[in-house]
């Protein structure tokens, strides 16, 4: 009966705070699942219904301009950077059991089990999203993975390795299929950490968004 009176007052609090505290208090993005206070810092972001954040206390950063699409879970993730879209029933961060134990069952490795005297799970790295990435629908995006400034992940991969910024990947494992743009601008973009200037600054170069070259040479 507890715990059914707990679930009831949690969906509550939820529903006042997606419904009128967040709309209220941060009318600059547009929240519709519980968020970290972190996040609700951003500006221009929009997260949609039933996003799952496990660990709040991970994300170190979190940029402005971000989507995050419905029923996606982020597990383990330190860094999400500013312009990135993030499909839905994506998956972020999922930790890998243990394969060199006699078994890969918690049970072997996972004090709160009880069959072992400590804990004997490797260290866990978060996974780390640079800015402007875009994560297409039903991804896996495994612990510890670096996804590099610009780059893209087709829809349905499972990305198992770091990937370089503006390259696009795909498939089970994910491979890099192509780059979106030359070496030579490739390091003008990085270099120029656009995703960092005044979004007003950048409204005003629209008509440059179609060509790298006059895009940043207009922006300084």
């Amino acid at each position: 009966m507890k715990r059914l009176i707990d679930y009831i007052r949690n969906k509550i609090k939820a529903v006042y705070r997606i419904n009128y505290l967040y709309p209220k208090k941060f009318p600059f993005s547009k929240f519709y699942s519980l968020v970290p206070k972190i996040i609700l810092n951003s500006k221009g972001s929009l997260i949609r219904e039933n996003v799952i954040i496990e660990n709040w206390n991970r994300i170190e950063e979190f940029g402005n301009n971000i989507f995050i699409g419905r029923n996606t879970l982020i597990d383990n993730c330190s860094v999400i950077g500013s312009y990135t879209s993030i499909s839905f029933d994506v998956k972020i961060g999922l930790v890998n059991h243990r394969l060199d134990l006699i078994s890969t069952s918690p049970y072997f490795y996972d004090k709160k089990k009880g069959w072992v005297g400590e804990m004997k799970n490797k260290i866990i790295d978060p996974v780390i999203i640079g800015p402007d990435v875009l994560i297409s629908s039903n991804c896996v995006i495994l612990e510890g993975i670096s996804l590099g400034i610009g780059c893209v992940i087709g829809s349905g991969s499972v990305v198992t390795k770091d990937v370089p910024p503006y390259a696009i990947v795909g498939g089970v494992p994910a491979k890099i299929i192509k780059y979106r743009f030359s070496d030579d601008n490739i390091e003008k973009l990085v270099n120029s950490k656009w995703w960092d200037e005044d979004p007003e600054k950048l409204k005003k170069l629209s008509d440059n968004f179609n060509n790298v070259d006059s895009f940043l040479k207009h922006l300084y």
